[in-house]
């Protein structure tokens, strides 16, 4: 994944580790529980934060 440190996203990735810290762990825990069969479908995704959370459980 490209981080792009002029972007607020980016910024907050390269100082924090993560963006939406707290959407995340709801969001992995969430996805956690609904098997590999599942689609995850990233609307407006913008460096792909939410689908690489997922895409790691």
């Amino acid at each position: 994944m490209f981080i792009n440190p002029d972007d607020h996203v980016g910024r907050t990735i390269m100082c924090d580790g993560l963006y939406e810290r707290d959407d995340l762990t709801a969001l992995r825990a969430f996805a956690g529980n609904r098997g590999l069969s599942s689609v995850f479908i990233d609307i407006g995704a913008n460096i792909g934060n939410h689908t690489r959370t997922v895409q790691s459980v």
